[in-house]
């Protein structure tokens, strides 16, 4: 155990989830979070995690209540087919079959207000336990937390960063400013000539599914784009993971009623443009998944007009973000309004492989610049 500022830390086995649940909406009642911590998604991923998987609840406790809790998972890690690492993964399985499903704005789940207390204490707790070489904590957004991180003991952190994008609808609403403006020229002309050309074809109708069994017949439309597209480029696409697909056909049956889900479709005639698979919360779209048909002709862009009627939809629905999520794709560079940076962290223990896998790096990194040097040009 570890306490300091009347925060006491514990690492418990997982209880049955009616219990967990319980204590999880409870303090997401007091917590500022993000979709992706709710128990909407806590509590599906787990419901589904394979029982192999070791996983344990991190608590911590103030006053007797908890003011922190978190689901940390075990998994060894192999790297350059020397090194094993015991990894601990926050909200991931550390499988990567399993963590296709990619969090995002990712943490630990705290009071309002006692975020900096509790991250710091369980980083206290966790760096004393001697079970594991590596923290991975994937999809971090609070960047003011990072200093909680940087500040523990004989840890060393490393940090990859990649920005994730979105749309400020409430800055829209209140510029009176259709969407289609806030965009680059170059993205107006493509965006007119698209809806041109489909309006050929017939009335483009922007449509959300109203039940869950409409959700789960767009998701099926979804997947066979999704998979069309992905596959037609080599790659087997996010649903030929049994994993991802069979955890997603269960979350969109069971969590649709909780008004936490958004399947959207566009269409010409009878025929799909495209499918949207977003998450709403606390105001805040996340676009998590498409499916397209990119088969109506080269010079379309069924994705940017898809995202189009989404906004425009979201900015009328009452929402504050919409948000393209984590990632370098050329479309959310073009679509988004403002942008930020997401972190994936890996905090190590002070260990001798690790030492010597630094010395591999670097010394592999002025090899590679001694080549790039003595290239002729």
């Amino acid at each position: 155990m570890a306490s300091g500022a009347e925060i006491l830390v514990t690492r418990v086995a997982l209880p049955p989830l009616a219990q967990l649940e319980r204590e999880w909406r409870e303090l997401e009642a007091r917590s500022e979070h993000s979709f992706f911590m709710s128990w909407f998604w806590i509590g599906s991923w787990l419901a589904r995690l394979p029982a192999d998987v070791p996983r344990w609840l991190l608590r911590a406790e103030s006053g007797g209540r908890p003011v922190g809790l978190g689901v940390v998972c075990a998994s060894a890690v192999h790297r350059h087919g020397v090194f094993v690492s015991r990894g601990l993964y926050l909200h991931c399985a550390g499988r990567p079959e399993l963590d296709e499903l990619t969090v995002e704005y990712n943490g630990i789940l705290a009071e309002d207000g006692m975020e900096h207390q509790v991250t710091q204490r369980c980083i206290e707790f966790l760096r004393n336990e001697q079970d594991w070489d590596e923290l991975y904590l994937n999809g971090w957004h609070r960047l003011d937390l990072l200093p909680c991180l940087r500040a523990a003991p004989h840890l060393s952190l490393r940090i990859v960063r990649h920005p994730y994008r979105y749309v400020d609808l409430e800055e829209l609403r209140r510029s009176g400013r259709p969407y289609a403006q806030c965009l680059s020229k170059n993205t107006r002309h493509n965006l007119h000539r698209s809806v041109r050309e489909y309006g050929k074809l017939g009335e483009l109708k922007f449509e959300i599914a109203a039940t869950a069994d409409e959700a789960l017949s767009f998701l099926a439309g979804l997947k066979r784009l999704h998979q069309r597209s992905w596959q037609a480029k080599g790659r087997s696409g996010s649903f030929a993971n049994r994993f991802f697909d069979g955890f997603h056909e269960e979350f969109v049956r069971c969590r649709f009623p909780d008004k936490v889900i958004q399947l959207a479709r566009l269409r010409v005639g009878e025929r799909a443009v495209g499918y949207l698979y977003n998450f709403i919360y606390r105001g805040r779209v996340y676009n998590y998944q498409s499916g397209l048909d990119f088969d109506f002709g080269s010079r379309l862009s069924p994705g940017l007009v898809c995202h189009v009627y989404a906004v425009e939809f979201n900015k009328e629905s009452g929402n504050q973000i919409y948000d393209f999520m984590a990632g370098e794709m050329r479309y959310k560079n073009e679509l988004a309004t403002h942008s930020s940076e997401m972190l994936w962290l890996v905090l190590q223990q002070p260990r001798l492989k690790f030492h010597i896998e630094d010395l591999l790096r670097s010394w592999k990194a002025r090899l590679r610049r001694g080549n790039a040097g003595g290239r002729v040009r």
